[in-house]
């Protein structure tokens, strides 16, 4: 009976440190012009929040098994920060800012492994950034104080 009731606790405990990060999985298949299956990738995606003694936020998201894009800060003063793993393998790449209004405001093409976005021109507010990797697209809120 003792057992029992130290399980609880400890799943608990695992519980709550997993609220901090949001996981889902998916299978994406790849297929070529006639319908043979070229490629089979697991996407891990984990979106999580961390401050740590005043430190902005930073925000990840793993598009397929080789790249994942970390934006930061957010919410920025104006300085964006855009790192991009794998880009070694990605052989088209752009990114396209949008008002909340949906009007293009920047665009940038080709992308590298750090992407600096200079906000500071643009008034407080929430912008929408797109950010394609070959077949692969990552959408991203910011929100500029």
């Amino acid at each position: 009976m003792k057992n029992n009731r130290l399980h609880i606790p400890i799943i608990l405990v695992l519980f709550l440190l997993n609220f901090n990060s949001i996981r889902a999985d998916r299978i994406v298949y790849t297929y070529d012009a006639s319908g043979n299956r070229t490629l089979r990738e697991k996407e891990i995606v984990y979106r999580t929040r961390s401050v740590v003694d005043g430190e902005p936020e930073e925000y990840s998201d793993t598009l397929s098994l080789y790249n994942k894009v970390i934006v930061y800060p957010n919410p920025t003063e104006g300085l964006l920060r855009i790192d991009i793993t794998g880009m070694e393998r990605v052989v088209r790449s752009s990114l396209s800012g949008y008002s909340q209004s949906g009007q293009l405001l920047m665009s940038v093409s080709p992308l590298s492994d750090s992407n600096d976005i200079d906000l500071t021109g643009y008034p407080s507010g929430v912008y929408h950034f797109i950010i394609v990797l070959d077949d692969k697209r990552s959408v991203w809120k910011i929100i500029k104080k």
